[in-house]
């Protein structure tokens, strides 16, 4: 038993056949999980959280936040290369050999931040449990929502993605290590305030990205750069 267990977890995680596990192949998997998300975020845990008093969870935020900083790194790291690597076939990425190329040796890549979407939801459940209600917007819960399931979508459907998605995962990935650095040393307590100056710069940081991408987006557009075929 306890080697079938083993086996599960090792294809689970390592297994570079996406496509075949459960939680891309199952949409209703997916719709589970998101559904369970959106129900629990906005009804089912302030419901439960009414009468308690909010959870502290000093060690479990810590832990988390450095976590998902360090994970975050691993996949930025990782884009940087693959854009280095595939960077000269960027135009008509989509229709290229280098596409199939690129699913097959950077699969494993790709199912990294596909599960780290999914435990990314958890930020919003931890706000429940803390009563931070105020953080748990429309915009807070329909963005996580939103991200992992345009990632199921391309997986689901086989939706061949284009060369700016490696631009979104290098440069989010490296905001999202900052910001989960962020949130772990402001987790350790008030004496870290003052080495927290930089927080203002997480915004600026994003507004960047978006003009970076949308920059990117609008050149191929102009140039038809990504709908040239190979």
């Amino acid at each position: 038993m306890s080697m079938e267990i083993l086996n599960s977890i090792q294809d689970f995680l390592f297994n570079p056949n996406i496509k075949e596990k459960s939680m891309v192949k199952n949409q209703y998997v997916f719709l589970a999980i998101i559904s369970s998300y959106v129900l629990f975020t906005k009804w089912l845990g302030p419901r439960f959280m009414k009468n308690r008093k909010p959870f502290q969870l000093k060690e479990l935020m810590i832990g988390y936040n450095f976590i998902l900083s360090t994970v975050n790194c691993y996949i930025a790291i990782n884009y940087t290369r693959v854009i280095k690597s595939y960077w000269k076939d960027r135009c008509g990425f989509k229709g290229s050999p280098a596409y199939d190329r690129y699913m097959k040796e950077e699969a494993l890549l790709f199912w990294v931040m596909y599960l780290v979407k999914y435990v990314e939801l958890l930020d919003t459940v931890i706000f429940v449990f803390r009563k931070k209600y105020q953080q748990i917007s429309f915009l807070h819960v329909f963005h996580h929502a939103v991200v992992v399931s345009v990632f199921f979508t391309a997986l689901h459907h086989d939706y061949h993605i284009g060369f700016e998605f490696f631009l979104i995962g290098c440069i989010n990935g490296f905001i999202h290590v900052i910001m989960y650095l962020y949130y772990a040393l402001a987790a350790l307590g008030p004496h870290m305030q003052k080495y927290l100056w930089w927080k203002k710069y997480l915004t600026v940081m994003q507004i960047i990205q978006f003009i970076i991408l949308i920059t990117y987006m609008g050149t191929d557009i102009l140039t038809g750069c990504d709908y040239k075929l190979h």
